[in-house]
């Protein structure tokens, strides 16, 4: 049986300096809530020292406000990114924003 394998890596400067190949998850997970059950499917990130089953509850949980959410994994794949071209709006993209107590600043 051929393996089908999705790897993708994340290219900074260069075409060949890799930086990070992040570990992506797909789930499925069935939360009881005061008012129903919520089911979905969600995509997150994992790190590779991190148990991608405890992040996927954690996730479903925070994301449908439940304490008991069963959630199952349904596939696993690597990600990675390249920055192919800035486009011009970049340019006009606050590189931090103040926050004031109370109110934050909205970019311009």
């Amino acid at each position: 049986m051929n393996e089908m394998k999705n790897t993708f890596k994340l290219f900074v400067g260069g075409a060949d300096s890799v930086e990070e190949e992040l570990n992506i998850y797909t789930y499925m997970y069935r939360c009881p809530c005061w008012y129903g059950t919520q089911t979905g499917v969600r995509n997150i990130s994992v790190p590779n020292h991190m148990s991608p089953q405890e992040q996927a509850t954690l996730d479903a949980e925070a994301v449908t406000g439940s304490q008991s959410c069963s959630v199952s994994l349904l596939q696993k794949f690597k990600m990675a990114l390249r920055s192919v071209e800035p486009l011009p709006a970049l340019a006009q993209f606050p590189l931090s924003v103040s926050k004031r107590k109370g109110n934050a600043e909205s970019p311009k």
